[in-house]
Order: structure tokens, then sequence, then C-alpha cells
């Protein structure tokens, strides 16, 4: 009886360990959120040039990553997650960057 309490403290243990309270792990290698707080909402930028983009971006905390639609694109024409989403602090939006008038239109 005394191993399978001192096994059971062990992981409790451990499993305490490895969270802290009121912190939401993340499993994408982001930082992690604290459970109270919700997180800045990630902007719109499709449409915008990189540099607006950019700021706007950075301006609400976040990391940006670019993706080179096309040789000379300047226009964000895509990003991920999308705008309205709730993210992590620091998290990375992926902006893809093409010519505007390339962009796919669904008819």
């Amino acid at each position: 009886m005394t191993n399978v309490v001192g096994s059971a403290m062990l992981i409790a243990l451990l499993m305490g360990a490895c969270s802290s309270p009121g912190v939401d792990p993340s499993p994408s290698g982001n930082p992690p959120v604290p459970s109270d707080s919700p997180g800045p909402l990630v902007p719109d930028v499709v449409g915008l040039s990189l540099g607006p983009a950019r700021s706007a971006l950075e301006a609400a905390g976040l990391a940006v990553e670019v993706v080179q639609g096309s040789p000379g694109g300047s226009i964000v024409v895509e990003q991920d997650p999308e705008a309205g989403a709730v993210a992590v602090p620091g998290a990375s939006v992926t902006i893809t960057l093409d010519e505007l008038e390339r962009r796919d239109v669904e008819t």
C-alpha cells in the first residue's frame, strides 16, 4: 500500500512540474498563454503591402513569417491564422505575398 501511495504522489509531483496552474500548454511550440488572458486578436492584413502588414502584426504582439507566392509579389493575399483569431502572444502569423491581380478568385 505504501508503494502505491508513494507512486501516486510521485506521479502527481511530476505532473505538477510539467504544467503550471493557469497556463495552457501549446503544442505548436509557441509560448504558453495564461488561461485567464485571451491573447491578441490577429489583425486583418490581407490586401496590405509587406511593411504595413508587418507593422500591424508586430503591434499586436505577433511575429511575422513571410512566404513569397510569386517573384516580385508585394501584396498580402493570404494569412494564417485568419483575421480575428485569438493568438498566443508572440505566436507567428504566416503571410503570403503575391501580385494582387494574380490572386485566384472563385466565381
